[in-house]
């Protein structure tokens, strides 16, 4: 890390988020851990999410304000915090989550005592529109176990909500991964995946992190399709969630070894989703007739023109 440079680094992409952003900066600013920079990037927001960012930006010289001439999608906006920064550590913040003072902390600590691990963060508390507590959203994850096959196929799994996002990373081990993929639902659920693969991802046991459900949250639906950048943006099927899994284990860089032992946790994972697996394929296959369809239509409509 070069001389001078802030131990970590806090991303936080965000798109029209005036009603929660100011409150998501304020709970960064009032960290305990105070050794950070912080990289706002307003993906070409049209209400005052520029204005609030900037106010704070100039009261605080830890925070910096990046706005895209254009909307370049979720992930690529996600991705590109991660790209274009520096620092040991590296963290997303969501502009409608909130942080307990000691959150990145507590998380740095857990990651400088455990030099192996690859991520941490901690429990996750949800709250509501107006900030009023939901209640726990406990996460039954083995992401600490210290076989790395068993870690991928927890992680690939379909039986946690990716709590892992909102924690703080080893930048070294992050790079490693593909980050997050284009227009690919479960980038989320790939990148930890594979991140497993690096190292072990470890929980602080209080709840420091603030999920914020709301009905514009991008999880929900309300910005997703705005959020993807294009329109033909879609869903991943499970059979591409399953191939993508195949291309994470290759490009992990493993030992002949290891790589055949998390090749076989991909197949247990594949036999316990033999049921998505099979309807993934007959949606695959239907929709590709439908494709085919439509084109000979416009090729028969442009002959007959």
């Amino acid at each position: 890390m070069a001389a001078g440079a802030p131990a970590l680094t806090i991303g936080v992409p965000v798109y029209n988020g005036e009603r929660y952003l100011a409150q998501a900066l304020e709970g960064i600013r009032a960290q305990t851990f105070t050794d950070f920079r912080v990289v706002i990037a307003d993906n070409a927001s049209t209400d005052r999410t520029g204005e609030i960012a900037r106010k704070v930006a100039a009261s605080d010289p830890r925070f910096t304000y990046l706005r895209r001439e254009r909307n370049i999608g979720l992930v690529p906006n996600y991705n590109d915090l991660f790209t274009s920064t520096g620092g040991e550590l590296f963290a997303w913040h969501d502009g409608d989550d909130v942080t307990h003072p000691d959150f990145y902390r507590s998380c740095v600590n857990l990651l400088r005592a455990h030099p192996e691990a690859a991520a941490a963060t901690s429990e996750i508390l949800l709250i509501d529109a107006a900030g009023e507590v939901i209640g726990p959203d406990p996460e039954h994850i083995r992401g600490d176990h210290p076989d790395r096959a068993v870690r991928f196929a927890e992680l690939a799994s379909f039986d946690h909500f990716c709590q892992f996002t909102y924690g703080v990373y080893r930048r070294s081990m992050l790079a490693r991964t593909r980050l997050m993929l284009p227009f690919f639902w479960s980038s989320d659920r790939l990148l930890l995946a594979e991140l497993a693969l690096q190292g072990t991802l470890l929980r602080v046991p209080e709840q420091l992190y603030y999920v914020r459900q709301h009905e514009e949250r991008v999880t929900t639906g309300g910005r997703a399709k705005f959020y993807a950048g294009l329109a033909s943006a879609q869903r991943g099927t499970t059979l591409r969630f399953a191939r993508e899994l195949w291309r994470g284990i290759n490009h992990a860089n493993l030992p002949p070894a290891e790589r055949t032992r998390v090749r076989r946790a991909l197949g247990g994972w594949a036999l316990r989703n033999s049921h998505r697996l099979a309807r993934s394929a007959v949606g695959a296959a239907v929709s590709g007739a439908a494709r085919g369809l439509s084109r000979r239509r416009s090729a028969n409509a442009s002959a007959a023109a």
